[in-house]
């Protein structure tokens, strides 16, 4: 069975983002000739990201990853090209034949650390940047500065400073707890807050009548 690979994993070495392909080091020695030697660097090896329909998941690719190199069954050169059917090279599971995914368990003392058990994350290894997807809930977080929480009815945001663009519609009741600050106008159906006028103003106790 020498010649016949199948999986291994390795590293890399060198990434190249437009054409997605790199440069990979087979992490395993092989045994030739009595001792442990290095397979030589792959090279031209494409990657393979989680893609269907118009969608597609991307991430970083940085020197040092491991991937899992997954050798195919015949030869892809020309399908690589131009998605050719038909390979006239006769080669299995050949060396050169290689295709790298990331998804791939690490050495144990490089594991996940904080690793969550009950939704799906999307997060760096540090945790400071995260999205959970629970059952019943959604959580963003961003460095514990800013963070939203959507839950049944009710969404939650904290957040130093919040700029929103455009026009704002609200339907229902604005409760607010401190300051409301204009740098403009403000209008109550029709009326302004800066040019509004009251008539029947007289001197003493005698009141206004409302704005117009």
């Amino acid at each position: 069975m020498r010649g016949v690979h199948v999986a291994i994993p390795g590293t890399v070495v060198f990434f190249d983002s437009e054409t997605q392909t790199g440069e990979i080091d087979i992490d395993i020695l092989e045994q030739i000739g009595g001792g442990n030697k290095s397979i030589a660097t792959l090279k031209d090896v494409p990657f393979s990201f989680m893609r269907s329909g118009v969608f597609v998941i991307t991430f970083p690719v940085e020197v040092g990853d491991k991937v899992q190199l997954l050798f195919q069954h015949r030869s892809i050169d020309k399908w690589l090209v131009d998605g050719e059917r038909d390979s006239k090279d006769l080669r299995t599971h050949n060396i050169n034949d290689a295709i790298a995914s990331n998804l791939i368990a690490y050495p144990l003392d490089n594991v996940i650390n904080d690793y969550d058990i009950d939704c799906l994350t999307i997060r760096d290894l540090d945790k400071n940047i995260f999205i959970k997807l629970f059952d019943d809930k959604i959580e963003l977080n961003y460095k514990n500065e800013n963070y939203v929480k959507i839950e049944d009815e009710n969404i939650e945001i904290k957040s130093k400073n919040i700029k929103l663009i455009g026009t704002v519609d609200i339907e229902g009741k604005l409760t607010v707890t401190k300051v409301i600050k204009s740098l403009s106008d403000v209008l109550a159906k029709a009326i302004s807050l800066l040019g509004h006028m009251h008539g029947a103003v007289k001197s003493g106790p005698s009141k206004t009548t409302t704005p117009v």
